[in-house]
């Protein structure tokens, strides 16, 4: 083969002669058994990968250049001998599209990548509907075909799957399909059951959520707090502060990932808070800060202190609290601790 040619002449003669006809714009390199592979110029083992086969792309690990271990976004050159090492159970990363150049590469990442977060949104897409479904006592697995039927057509979709994905991302309120659901004959029972039903869901957020639930880390609401959730494509729902910035943009744009939600009543966990504190810039004001925390029962997982040229000085404290009623005490506290000018609660931007 052209690999063996190259190795039995020594001189570059032939290699110039290649790459005289080459284009410039593309590479040619070299299987372990000696094939031909053209490439544009730029690509890596992870295109040279799907070059071979779509299976050998998704399962490789890394790859060796000329006989030596190379990293996966390492750019191949012509007359490179290249090998890939895959591993059974290997899946591409999403991070290979920083880099790739081949359209065959890209195309085969992003629909793994695509099919991967609709698995994921079909899981969350079920999870959520058979939560409100409880609100009609019904279950997702007792759905008649009927049911589904109409579900399909009032949201136009060809199939169930395709509508659970949708569900997952956020693109249909829950809300919105069970009032669609609901017979007629319900609507003229407790107005005010009713109303709560079609519009607002009550989820218990106590640390582990079973409707697949997490707190941002924007606001980091606690219970106590006013809150909505937004329900997040694949990820569950987030529950924001209802004053957190994130909340306006979709409430504009896309209203349905809206869910009013409510805290559930047995709340025994620490959830973490982050205040900002104004002081005097003076030896042991930290410490007489961390003592106020600590008199207050809480603890305090991460600190920051910033001095000023004023002769001020900014501390970020990230504490554990139990609920509002908790941080509104230990805010007391320390703002009752000699140095202190003003202590509140950080709501981050965006």
């Amino acid at each position: 083969n052209l690999l063996e040619t190259l190795k039995e002449n020594s001189s570059s003669e032939i290699i110039n002669d290649i790459s005289n006809d080459l284009i410039l714009d593309e590479i040619y390199v070299f299987t372990p058994k000696g094939d031909l592979i053209k490439l544009p110029s730029g690509s890596t083992p992870v295109d040279f990968a799907y070059a071979i086969h779509t299976k050998v792309g998704h399962k490789a690990v890394g790859a060796k250049v000329n006989g030596k271990l190379v990293p996966l976004d390492t750019k191949l050159k012509s007359g490179d001998v290249v090998e890939i090492i895959t591993k059974e159970g290997h899946n591409p990363s999403r991070d290979w599209l920083n880099f790739v150049v081949t359209s065959k590469a890209k195309t085969n990442i992003k629909q793994y990548i695509a099919k991967v977060e609709k698995e994921k949104s079909i899981k969350f897409g079920e999870k959520l509907l058979d939560k409100f479904l409880k609100k009609i006592n019904k279950k997702l697995s007792t759905l008649t075909e009927e049911e589904r039927n109409i579900i399909l057509k009032r949201y136009n979709y060809k199939t169930f799957e395709d509508f659970l994905a949708a569900l997952g991302d956020g693109k249909i309120s829950p809300a919105k399909v069970i009032r669609l659901l609901r017979e007629d004959k319900e609507d003229t029972e407790t107005k005010s059951e009713n109303k709560k039903a079609a519009s607002d869901i009550t989820i218990e957020v106590d640390g582990i959520s079973n409707i697949l639930s997490h707190l941002s880390k924007c606001c980091m609401p606690v219970p106590g707090d006013e809150i909505y959730g937004i329900v997040s494509k694949g990820k569950g729902i987030a529950i924001h502060r209802r004053e957190c910035s994130n909340i306006k943009p979709v409430l504009e744009s896309e209203p349905e990932r809206i869910i009013n939600v409510a805290w559930g009543k047995n709340i025994y966990h620490l959830y973490n808070c982050q205040i900002r504190i104004f002081t005097e810039d003076k030896p042991g004001i930290l410490a007489n800060v961390s003592n106020a925390v600590a008199n207050s029962k809480s603890n305090i997982s991460n600190a920051r202190v910033q001095t000023l040229k004023s002769g001020k000085a900014i501390i970020d404290l990230t504490i554990q609290v139990r609920n509002k009623e908790h941080l509104n005490g230990i805010l007391k506290s320390i703002k009752n601790t000699p140095g202190v000018f003003s202590v509140s609660r950080v709501l981050k931007k965006g």
